[in-house]
C-alpha cells in the first residue's frame, strides 16, 4: 500500500481512503506531485505529512485554523482577560435563561429608539470567532445590559463589568477586529485565496502593531496583549513566506508581486523557482495552450478597512524596481514585474487571460497557482447548519427533508431575493 493510502486511512477510514487513493493518484500520474492540505499546521502533522509523503511534496495548512491559534493561545495565557470573558459569559448566560431579562433588555433598547432589537451572544469554546462576536455585541449593549441588571427587579443577575473591565472588553473587540476580517477573507470561495495569505499576514500584523499603540489605560497591561499576539503571528503565519506555493500564488498576483514579501532572500528564491518552473513548462509542452477564465471574480473588498494597509503601501511603493536576481529571471518573469501594480478590486484570473499570448508560460503557471485555499469553514458551516435544522425539537425530520434544508440554507440571500 501507498504512503498515501495510509494517510488517507487514518484520516477517513478504509472504505473512503479507497476511493479518495483512486481518485488522486489518477490526478499525480502525470506530474507525480501531490499537494497535501491539512486543518492543522501542528509539528506532529506536519512531520506526519513529510514522513508519509515524502519531503518533495508541499503541505499548505488551514489559515482558518492557524488565525485560531494565534489569538487562542494568547488569551488562554492571560488570566485577567479570561476573567473578563468568563464575567461576559454569565451575563449572557442569565439574559438567555432568563424570559424577563431578556424582555427588559429589549425595551431598554426600544427606549432609546432601537426598532430591531438586537441579541446577545453567548461564546462558544471551540471557536474564538464567537468569543470576539460575543465581545463585540456585549460592548454595543453594555449601557442596556447595565440599565436592566442594577434595576430592583433583578436582583439575582450576575455583576454588570466596572469601568475597567469594559475598557478591556472595548480593547479586545478593537484588537481582535482584525483576525475576523482576515478569517472572513481567506474562507472565500469564489474568488482566489492562495495569493492574499502572505499579504493579509502582512497586513494583519501591521493592524497589530498600530493597535498596540491605541490602548485604553493601564488597567491591564494591554500592549503585552498585542505584543504576544504579534509573536504568534511571527510564530505561525509569516513563516508561510517560505511555503513556495504561496509565495509563487502572491508573486503571479499582478496586484501583490513582491510588495509584501518580509525577507529579501525569500524574494529571490521564490523568483529562482519560479524560472525553473517555467523552464519546465516549456520544456513539457511544445505548444502554448490557451487558456481562458469566464465569468470569474474577485473580493469585492473596497469597504473592508482590513485591506487599507495594503492600499497605502501600494501607493507607497515602487512597482517597477527589479529585485538584485533580475538578470537570471526568465524574460517573461522579468517583463512582468515591470508592469503597474493592478489594482486590488481587479481579478488576477481576467488579467491573465487577457495576456496569455503576452505572456504565454507565465500564464499557465498563473493559473496552476492562483487557487482558492482548501479549508475545514466551508464543512463547519454545513455541520453548524445541520445542528440548528435537525435539532432535538424537530426530531420527526426525514434525512431527505433535512438534505433539502441544508441545501436551501446554503444558497445565497441574492439567489432568493435577487440583488
Amino acid at each position: 500500500m501507498s504512503p498515501l493510502f495510509h494517510l488517507l486511512q487514518l484520516t477517513y477510514g478504509e472504505h473512503i481512503a479507497n476511493d479518495l487513493s483512486e481518485v488522486l493518484q489518477s490526478w499525480n500520474l502525470e506530474t507525480g506531485k501531490i499537494c497535501s492540505i491539512t486543518t492543522d499546521g501542528a509539528p506532529n502533522i506536519m512531520a506526519a505529512v513529510r514522513l508519509l509523503m515524502g519531503e518533495g511534496h508541499y503541505h499548505v495548512p488551514c489559515m482558518a485554523h492557524l488565525l485560531n491559534l494565534c489569538v487562542f493561545r494568547v488569551l488562554e495565557r492571560t488570566s485577567s482577560i479570561n476573567d473578563v470573558i468568563e464575567k461576559v459569559k454569565q451575563i449572557v448566560t442569565y439574559f438567555r435563561r432568563s424570559i424577563s431579562s431578556s424582555d427588559a433588555l429589549r425595551a431598554a433598547q426600544r427606549q432609546k429608539g432601537v426598532l430591531v432589537p438586537l441579541e446577545l451572544i453567548q461564546a462558544v469554546q471551540t471557536r474564538w470567532n464567537s468569543t470576539f462576536y460575543s465581545l463585540q455585541r456585549f460592548a454595543e449593549l453594555a449601557g442596556c445590559v447595565s440599565q436592566v441588571l442594577l434595576s430592583k427587579d433583578h436582583r439575582t443577575a450576575p455583576p454588570m463589568l466596572t469601568s475597567e473591565e469594559l475598557a478591556v472588553a472595548n480593547y479586545l473587540v478593537a484588537v481582535l477586529g482584525p483576525f475576523d476580517k482576515a478569517t472572513k477573507e481567506i474562507s472565500g470561495e469564489k474568488y482566489v485565496t492562495a495569493s492574499i495569505v502572505l499579504p493579509m499576514v502582512n497586513c494583519l500584523r501591521t493592524a497589530v502593531a498600530e493597535g498596540s499603540s491605541v490602548s485604553e489605560g493601564d488597567v491591564v497591561p494591554l500592549t503585552d496583549i498585542s505584543a504576544e499576539l504579534l509573536q504568534e503571528i511571527d510564530k505561525r503565519l509569516v513563516i508561510l513566506e517560505n511555503n513556495s506555493l504561496l509565495a509563487s500564488a502572491t508573486v503571479l498576483d499582478p496586484r501583490f508581486k513582491l510588495l509584501h514579501f518580509q525577507v529579501p532572500i525569500n524574494t529571490g528564491n521564490i523568483l529562482q523557482w519560479l524560472s525553473r518552473e517555467m523552464n519546465s513548462e516549456v520544456s513539457s509542452s511544445s505548444t502554448p495552450q490557451r487558456t481562458t477564465a469566464k465569468d470569474v471574480s474577485s473580493r469585492p473588498s473596497k469597504d473592508v478597512p482590513f485591506w487599507d494597509l495594503h492600499d497605502r503601501m501600494s501607493r507607497r511603493s515602487n512597482t517597477r524596481e527589479m529585485p538584485a536576481t533580475s538578470t537570471e529571471l526568465h524574460p517573461e518573469l522579468k517583463l512582468y514585474l515591470t508592469l503597474p501594480q493592478e489594482e486590488r478590486t481587479k481579478c488576477p484570473l481576467k488579467f491573465w487571460s487577457d495576456r496569455d499570448k503576452t505572456f504565454p508560460t507565465l500564464s499557465r503557471l498563473a493559473f496552476k497557482y492562483l487557487t482558492v485555499m482548501g479549508s475545514s469553514v466551508p464543512s463547519e458551516r454545513v455541520v453548524s447548519r445541520l445542528n440548528a435544522i435537525a435539532s432535538h425539537k424537530r426530531n420527526r425530520l426525514s434525512p431527505a427533508h433535512i438534505d433539502m434544508l441544508i441545501f436551501m440554507s446554503s444558497i445565497e440571500r441574492d439567489v432568493w431575493f435577487g440583488n
